[in-house]
C-alpha cells in the first residue's frame, strides 16, 4: 500500500472466498467471489471488498487447441489519501485508471480485524459480497491516438511500469507498445482527477 507520503508499506491482511448458491439453481457449484480485509494500523482507515488480484496466463483452449494471447499480468494495488484506502488497477484499461472504494472505510476504536470482517458479513445479509463504489479516470484523449493500443483483441491493457505518490499528487508511467515511448499522467490524490500528462519523444 502506498502512503500519502509516498512510503511503500505491507499490510497483515486476510483473504477468503465467499461461495454464492443460486436458489433457482441449487444443483449448480456456485460463484466463487474473494475478499479481502487489512486495517492500516496508523490511520485505522480499513480496506474491505473484492480481491482484484489474478494472473491471466498466456495462453487458453479453444475448440481443444492452445490459442496464445499477450496477456497482462494483474495484482493487487493499494493507495491511501489520508481518509480513504483506494484499491487500483496495475493495468491502464483502454488509457483509463480504475479503482474501487473499501466498503467499510474506517475502523471503530478497539475495532480489530475479526470485528470490522463480521460487520462487513452482517451487512451482506447472506446475499453476495458487498463492493464498494468504482471510479475510473480517463485520459485516454489528452494523448496520441493509439499510445495504449496494445494489439489485443478487445478491451486495451498498458501495465503501469512506475507509481509514485508525492506531494498530493499519484504519477502513472506507462510505457506505449504501439510507439515504443514512454508516458506519464498526475492525479490528484484526493479527487484521482488529472492534473498533468506527458509524453516523452
Amino acid at each position: 500500500m502506498y502512503r500519502p507520503s509516498g512510503k511503500v508499506v505491507q499490510m497483515d491482511a486476510r483473504r477468503a472466498v465467499y461461495t454464492v448458491q443460486s436458489i433457482k439453481a441449487p444443483q449448480s457449484k456456485g460463484f466463487d467471489s474473494p475478499v479481502i480485509a487489512f486495517i492500516d494500523p496508523e490511520t485505522r482507515n480499513v480496506w474491505i471488498g473484492q480481491d482484484t488480484e489474478s494472473v491471466e496466463t498466456n495462453e487458453f483452449i479453444a475448440d481443444d487447441h492452445p490459442v496464445h494471447i499477450n496477456y497482462l499480468i494483474y495484482t493487487n494495488l493499494y493507495v491511501e489519501n489520508g481518509s480513504e484506502i483506494l484499491s487500483c488497477g496495475s493495468v491502464l484499461v483502454d488509457g483509463a485508471f480504475d479503482g474501487c472504494e473499501s466498503v467499510i472505510k474506517k475502523a471503530q476504536p478497539a475495532e480489530n480485524l475479526d470485528s470490522v470482517i463480521g460487520r462487513y458479513d452482517k451487512n451482506a445479509d447472506a446475499a453476495w459480497p458487498l463492493y464498494g463504489a468504482t471510479w475510473e479516470t480517463a485520459f485516454n484523449n489528452d494523448f496520441r491516438e493509439d499510445i495504449f493500443s496494445s494489439g489485443n483483441v478487445g478491451s486495451q491493457s498498458t501495465q503501469i511500469s512506475l507509481l509514485a505518490v508525492a506531494d498530493g499528487k499519484i504519477r502513472l508511467q506507462f510505457y506505449s507498445l504501439k510507439y515504443r515511448t514512454p508516458g506519464s499522467v498526475w492525479l490528484d490524490l484526493n479527487r484521482l482527477r488529472v492534473l498533468k500528462t506527458g509524453e516523452h519523444m
